[in-house]
């Protein structure tokens, strides 16, 4: 497994996990992504809603909804065979949930989306940038 500190301030920081796995005895592999977002003083793990208002949350969803967002990883989009990020997010109820706290990370700028469940051929994960 890699990383990489996206995001370093004086009381915050932004990890992004990556790696590959072994499955069913060696006959499938595949690849995963997690962030984990840290509060320094605190030492606890942070969520969106710790971290934005309602409101920035809010705005956040609407750039989703109209695509204003970049594909960093994995085959997204609204081409043939290829799903949205508002597809996949949507399909996650859990998504925005207090409990959340691996499925981001943020990097200057902007904040990063983990879009778990994508199939093999398309990345098994797909990764979007928000910038704020």
């Amino acid at each position: 497994m890699d990383f990489e500190v996206t995001y370093s301030a004086s009381n915050l920081i932004s990890i992004c996990y990556k790696g590959e796995y072994v499955a069913d005895c060696g006959t499938y592999t595949g690849s995963f992504c997690f962030g984990m977002t840290v509060d320094l003083e605190q030492g606890s793990l942070l969520d969106l809603k710790k971290l934005y208002t309602e409101e920035e949350l809010s705005n956040i969803r609407q750039m989703i909804s109209d695509e204003e967002y970049e594909v960093i990883y994995g085959a997204l989009g609204n081409g043939p065979g290829l799903l949205t990020a508002e597809e996949l997010l949507g399909a996650r109820q859990d998504y925005w949930s207090e409990d959340n706290v691996f499925g981001f990370f943020i990097e200057d700028g902007g904040l990063n989306f983990i879009i778990e469940g994508l199939p093999r051929y398309m990345g098994d994960y797909g990764v979007i940038k928000v910038t704020l």
